[in-house]
């Protein structure tokens, strides 16, 4: 049962600043090379005969933009970044933990209060190591917003350049924002990751990272889950969360592909498509439409293209392009049947 309220607890940490920086959370982090490709960049050192000298950085210092789509787990890889570089400035330097904590700032950004935070503490961050900066997620249509907040950041990054601070600045975007303008200050930084949604095989390895084994979740339930998560940590943990939930309500001891399937119902996979979704058909009623093809294809699987068109009420063509587009993003596969037919299978 203790094992049970830990994995509970583990993912009502939807969001990683819930975390302290020091806690065991960040023992069990799972790095993608994304993050490892960072950590490498930013963890640059001189090799000093006193290592109380805070001048390690190695020829210019950093700007540096992470970006992913929103639940991908920007937050988390931040915060994860900020713990790793304080354990290993530790180590290297042999200084107190308390001028370590000192010399890597996190940031949640904020307008004009960020700019005026930083002004007003500017002794403090001249003498820093790395600055992360954690953006908000913006609505899909904000763009007036985002360009505004993309001009703060500029602000931000030129006073501090001004000001002598030789600190790298790591700024962590919705990938949504990048694609939605051509702000002067994104041509600005000099090195773009991103951040791809994990694969099933990847979420069930952090899983497994975590806790050292599947149970309560039997092999196929947890691969089912990672399936339906669609490479989103912060959903995959919800999914977790709720079959949990749903096997202590029961009274049961383990959770197999049929719970599963009770509780993550075709409903609650539609909502957390939505949004997704958006991102693909800016078209509301295209986006609609391919709502309506998923749903189909969960509850009554592998259909005809003609057939799935009637059902539907949808000219062939107007279907055609929405599945292409489906197709290039993995919703779904076409392939020929039998008779030469167009198959439409599902791949969530």
């Amino acid at each position: 049962m203790k094992r049970i309220k830990n994995m509970l607890l583990w993912t009502m940490r939807s969001r990683a600043e819930d975390v302290t920086h020091f806690s065991d959370e960040y023992d069990f982090y799972y790095w993608t090379p994304e993050g490892k490709k960072i950590l490498q960049k930013l963890m640059r050192f001189k090799e000093l005969e006193d290592s109380s000298k805070l001048d390690w950085m190695k020829g210019d210092s950093l700007l540096i933009g992470v970006i992913g789509k929103s639940g991908v787990g920007k937050t988390a890889l931040l915060n994860a970044l900020s713990h790793e570089m304080r354990k290993t400035l530790h180590e290297k330097t042999e200084l107190p933990m308390q001028t370590i904590s000192f010399l890597v700032e996190n940031v949640q950004f904020m307008r004009r209060e960020t700019f005026k935070h930083i002004t007003s503490n500017l002794h403090s961050f001249t003498g820093k190591h790395t600055i992360f900066i954690d953006t908000p997620d913006y609505a899909i249509r904000d763009v007036r917003k985002i360009n505004g907040d993309l001009t703060e950041l500029s602000k931000i990054w030129k006073y501090l350049r001004s000001q002598g601070c030789r600190a790298n600045i790591v700024i962590f975007f919705q990938k949504e924002l990048v694609e939605k303008t051509d702000h002067f200050f994104l041509r600005k930084i000099t090195d773009i990751v991103e951040l791809k949604p994990l694969s099933p095989q990847q979420l069930i390895e952090a899983f497994k990272l975590r806790f050292k084994t599947c149970e309560p979740f039997s092999e196929e339930a947890l691969k089912l889950i990672a399936e339906l998560s669609r490479g989103v940590f912060r959903r995959f943990k919800r999914y977790i969360q709720l079959c949990l939930e749903d096997m202590l309500d029961r009274g049961r001891e383990q959770v197999k592909v049929e719970d599963v399937k009770d509780v993550i119902t075709t409903d609650v996979l539609m909502r957390d498509l939505d949004l997704e979704l958006s991102d693909i058909f800016r078209n509301e009623r295209y986006k609609r439409i391919s709502i309506a093809v998923l749903k189909h294809l969960r509850e009554h699987g592998s259909v005809n293209q003609k057939t799935l068109a009637e059902v539907l009420g949808v000219h062939a063509t107007i279907l055609g392009r929405i599945l292409s587009s489906l197709e290039e993003h993995g919703y779904v596969k076409r392939e020929r049947g039998k008779k030469r037919e167009l198959i439409i299978k599902t791949l969530s």
